[in-house]
Formats: C-alpha cells, sequence, structure tokens
C-alpha cells in the first residue's frame, strides 16, 4: 500500500476547494470566481483526497519520503511554502 502523498496547494473556504501548483495558484482561481474577502484556509491535497493544514502537510511529506533536505522543500521543487520558519528545529507530530 502507498503512504499518503501530498499532492497540491489548495484553499477552503467550507466545502469548497480551489488546488493548484503554489497558494498563489490557488488565490488566483478564488479571484476570477469573485470570492477574495472571503476568509479562506491554506493547507494541501494528499494522495488520499484529503485537505490538510501546513502542520499536517508537513508531517505527511515527512512519512512519506517527500522532503528534500530542507525541511521546507518538497523533493518534487513544486510546493515550496511550507513556512519552514514555523519548523525549525522541525520534528514530524506524534
Amino acid at each position: 500500500m502507498q503512504k499518503e502523498r501530498i499532492t497540491r496547494a489548495a484553499v477552503r473556504l467550507n466545502d469548497l476547494i480551489f488546488t493548484g501548483v503554489d497558494h498563489g495558484d490557488c488565490y488566483n482561481q478564488v479571484e476570477y470566481e469573485g470570492l477574495m474577502g472571503h476568509k479562506f484556509k491554506e493547507g494541501f491535497m494528499t494522495s488520499k483526497g484529503r485537505f490538510v493544514d501546513r502542520a499536517e502537510a508537513a508531517t505527511v511529506a515527512y512519512e512519506s519520503g517527500q522532503l528534500d533536505n530542507d525541511p521546507g522543500v518538497l523533493s518534487s521543487g513544486l510546493l515550496i511554502d511550507f513556512h519552514k520558519e514555523r519548523y525549525e528545529p522541525w520534528r514530524p507530530t506524534e
């Protein structure tokens, strides 16, 4: 069985989720839909279709081996905004 992985950046407002290669891409979609001004929660989508916040995303990425040497960068280089300053020294959650 494959481990869950981080696949996309995402922003969520209630049940409405926009995804993209980074959070800026997500907000471009939000703006296009005329929804700027609402408070969205930033996070990531996983390979299991779950929306997770930054802290859980960091743990998922760690456990799946997606993190490069820098705890704020996925090895794919696709998503680089885990706000690594919040995780230094970075440790996976228990």
